[in-house]
């Protein structure tokens, strides 16, 4: 006895659409977890300086890079700013 499966194009679109979705879910999951779980700058440690942790605390001073605009010079040290509801977040490199 022969069985015969049927695999058409929008079984594979919606299959794939899942596994891409899936993955978006987890990355999304995973990025609400590190910026519910930041670490402090009091007790900050080199081995914990890698790209993609979130750090919290209060910034006392930090370099500046002079921005040349029309008619001044501005200086600033962040690289961008996020405001959300009720709260603002500063990205610094």
């Amino acid at each position: 006895m022969q069985i015969r499966i049927q695999v058409t194009k929008g079984y594979i679109i919606v299959l794939t659409l899942l596994i891409i979705g899936l993955a978006c879910l987890g990355f999304g999951i995973n990025s609400f977890y590190k910026s519910s779980h930041t670490l402090n700058t009091d007790n900050l440690k080199v081995q914990d300086c890698i790209s993609g942790n979130f750090v919290k605390g209060n910034i006392t001073s930090y370099i500046v890079k002079d921005i040349n605009t029309i008619g001044q010079t501005v200086y600033s040290g962040q690289s961008q700013t996020l405001i959300s509801i009720g709260n603002e977040y500063i990205y610094y490199i």
